[in-house]
């Protein structure tokens, strides 16, 4: 397996993390990757997909308030640097679109710490109701105006951090 064998050469381990129910996952790894879980219904359910697991909690959720939610991504960050050193975490939506080769591994070289982010126009911050769908509307109220308090501005946008991956 060519995963496995860059996997060897550059020390980061692929993570992911799981709580509340479970919901659609991936039918089965992609990668040699750990998944830090929430819950052991969901641990057991995982592992008979193939996956690796380490059950942090029986309980299925930790943070239920919507503000506070997203730590145990840092928690499952924490435990996968205290497990291997170099992590690369993971949401379940980000999907490999060709295979991961040495060139990939160069991109986090000299580097401690590495996520992509979020861009808004600072005006979304004097919208409210900016969408006729209520749910859209939920959304952008949790990811922009909840979510702020973990962002900056910048040249008139909203600067948010994008948690789905990490280095």
């Amino acid at each position: 397996n060519q995963t496995l064998l860059l996997m060897g050469t550059t020390n980061i381990k692929f993570i992911r993390c799981l709580w509340g129910d479970f919901d659609e996952i991936i039918p089965e790894p992609i990668l040699d990757e750990v998944v830090y879980v929430w819950g052991q219904e969901n641990r057991d359910k995982l592992v008979s997909q193939g996956f690796q697991c380490v059950l942090v909690s029986e309980e299925k959720i930790q943070y239920p308030n919507h503000l506070n939610k997203f730590k145990h991504k840092l928690d499952a960050l924490k435990y996968g640097v205290n497990d291997f050193g170099r992590v690369i975490f993971l949401d379940w939506d980000v999907t490999m679109v060709k295979p991961i080769d040495n060139q990939f591994y160069t991109y986090f070289e000299g580097k401690e710490f590495m996520m992509p982010t979020y861009s808004y126009p600072v005006e979304y911050m004097d919208m409210s109701d900016f969408y006729y769908d209520p749910t859209a509307n939920e959304w952008v109220k949790s990811q922009i105006f909840d979510m702020n308090v973990f962002g900056w501005e910048m040249d008139d946008n909203i600067i948010l951090p994008n948690a789905g991956f990490i280095y």
